[in-house]
């Protein structure tokens, strides 16, 4: 006598499902934060990350009725990127029930939660909830009525920057912090943001602002920058990319002394690869012979980014465990890739007189010209360095939500 096989309830796999499909919601939603403003990633990787972030989103869709006490839930957790997915997962399904939960998370939730609903407006879809965000917009609690102008001024209200002189002002942190990103939107308040940028306290603020200033074609931003320079610590790294940026030819002595500073760390050869002229990629062609793997490493992606050349297989160096490690971390300690160099200067002295015309390369490319259509096809971190640049030199009159889109 055969036994008839044990099958599963379709029923309880399709309850199954939203746990999955959220999990990857929030793995995929970490990743596009980073993969935005990589350099090491293109615009099909962005594409391919939407792409996976609209299936999962379909699958919850699919799947409301289990989904809608999941994601409710989720929404509370203290991880902003777990509650982030969550929010976007309710916006997604929508209905009365699923906007109401996002709002609240807004207006009364605890601090990952309001992240992640904030996150997830400013994402979208909102444009049915605007006006209902509108109104939280007067909440007599900075954090909320900040956040809440921040989702308006997201989707195109510049209105929603008629409080950022007081909330610049704000004992709150993440509510400077969102006026610093409200004037990114809305590119006003210029003048307001270069103390902020100089001698905020919190480092999200210093950085965002001087973003800020950057979209509004501050003066003060490249005199900021070159102080910066001067003095510079491994806190000021973030701002010294956006900084490497927008620099004119004059700022190339105090840009190659960044990349002479060691106390900056690795990060230094990104900043030269930020500037891109012939001197700093030479610079970065010297640091591969470091005897730091970590710096040689960093030189090697550094000159790679610049160049684009193609210098064939990798050395791998192991990096030192880090500090404190147990006593196996030698066995399992990570490894650097590193060009080698003498293929690089090769390569290099082939055409570094070409090199030697040019500014902010990229990929073996020109970016110096900072248009739309010059940047199509770089890496995602330098269509974002030269659509900046290119506003702030006024060669180009985008937002960044048409950055954003480009």
């Amino acid at each position: 006598m055969t036994t008839p096989a044990t099958t599963r309830e379709p029923r309880l796999l399709v309850e199954d499902l939203p746990a999955e499909h959220l999990a990857e919601l929030e793995y995929l939603w970490d990743q596009r934060a980073v993969v935005v403003r990589s350099y090491a990633h293109f615009a099909g990787d962005l594409a391919l990350l939407d792409r996976r972030l609209e299936a999962n989103a379909v699958g919850l869709e699919v799947a409301a009725r289990p989904a809608l006490p999941l994601l409710e839930e989720a929404l509370g957790s203290d991880e902003p990127s777990m509650a982030a997915a969550a929010a976007w997962g309710l916006l997604r399904i929508g209905g009365d029930a699923a906007e109401d939960v996002v709002l609240a998370a807004l207006e009364s939730g605890p601090p990952a939660a309001r992240e992640g609903a904030r996150e997830a407006l400013v994402r979208g879809p909102a444009a049915g909830l605007l006006d209902r965000v509108r109104t939280l917009v007067a909440a007599p609690d900075p954090v909320v009525s900040s956040a809440a102008a921040e989702v308006l001024a997201a989707h195109g209200d510049a209105g929603a920057a008629r409080a950022v002189p007081a909330w610049l002002g704000s004992p709150d942190a993440a509510v400077r912090l969102a006026a610093c990103r409200i004037a990114q939107w809305t590119a006003t308040a210029g003048d307001r943001l270069e103390a902020p940028a100089r001698e905020d306290a919190d480092g999200a603020v210093r950085q965002a602002a001087f973003e800020a200033g950057i979209w509004q074609r501050a003066p003060w931003t490249l005199a900021l920058g070159r102080e910066r320079a001067r003095g510079a610590t491994a806190a000021d790294v973030p701002l010294l990319g956006l900084f490497c940026a927008i620099a004119e030819r004059t700022d190339a002595k105090a840009v190659l002394a960044l990349g002479e500073n060691a106390e900056l760390g690795p990060a230094r050869f990104g900043l030269l690869a930020c500037y891109g002229d012939a001197a700093a990629i030479e610079a970065c062609l010297a640091g591969i012979s470091a005897k730091d793997a970590a710096d040689a490493a960093a030189a090697g992606e550094a000159f790679l980014r610049a160049t684009g050349f193609e210098t064939g297989p990798a050395k791998r160096l192991p990096l030192p465990p880090p500090e404190g490690a147990g006593p196996d971390a030698e066995e399992f300690a990570d490894e650097a890739f590193v060009p080698d160099p003498a293929v690089a200067k090769r390569l290099w002295e082939g055409r570094k007189e070409e090199f030697a015309k040019g500014r902010h390369w990229c990929r073996g490319r020109e970016a110096d010209a900072a248009k739309p259509a010059v940047l199509d096809g770089l890496d995602n971190g330098a269509r974002r360095d030269g659509l900046l640049r290119a506003r702030f030199r006024g060669a180009w009159s985008g937002t960044l939500r048409e950055l954003l889109r480009i």
